[in-house]
């Protein structure tokens, strides 16, 4: 599932220094953040507990969100967002349902957490940018 958010920003806003000021917030909080530059924008993907048990018992949490600024005077700030960590809530549900309760239910912590993580870095992000003008 892709969201996008659009916001105004100044002409005189600065990417590089609100992708530097999203990593460090969330490698504060302990994730794993890593950003791509890109002509034009920037790729950045925040993720905790990836890989390994955690994809089957789904509690990894990533998103990836694309940041870009556009228009004419590049007076709009959009954000993409997008690769949630779904396979191993989809994994955990299968093999909870077929095998035990404990993976189907750790994979319904791991969607909620999945659920909370996108909406926490949407607000993040919108925080970030109106703070800045």
């Amino acid at each position: 599932m892709s969201k996008n958010l659009m916001l105004n920003v100044s002409e005189t806003f600065d990417l590089e220094a609100f992708t530097d000021q999203i990593t460090s917030m969330y490698q504060a909080k302990g994730y794993n953040v890593r950003t791509l530059k890109m002509k034009g924008g920037v790729k950045i993907t925040v993720e905790k507990g990836v890989g390994g048990i955690n994809t089957l018992l789904g509690l990894g949490r990533a998103i990836t969100v694309t940041c870009n600024l556009q228009g004419k005077e590049k007076d709009t700030f959009s954000a993409n967002f997008s690769d949630g960590d779904w396979t191993g809530k989809i994994i955990g549900l299968v093999a909870g349902w077929f095998l035990c309760l404990v993976p189907f239910i750790t994979a319904i912590v791991g969607i909620v957490k999945q659920l909370g993580l996108e909406k926490d870095v949407q607000n993040d992000i919108q925080a970030a940018v109106l703070s800045d003008e």
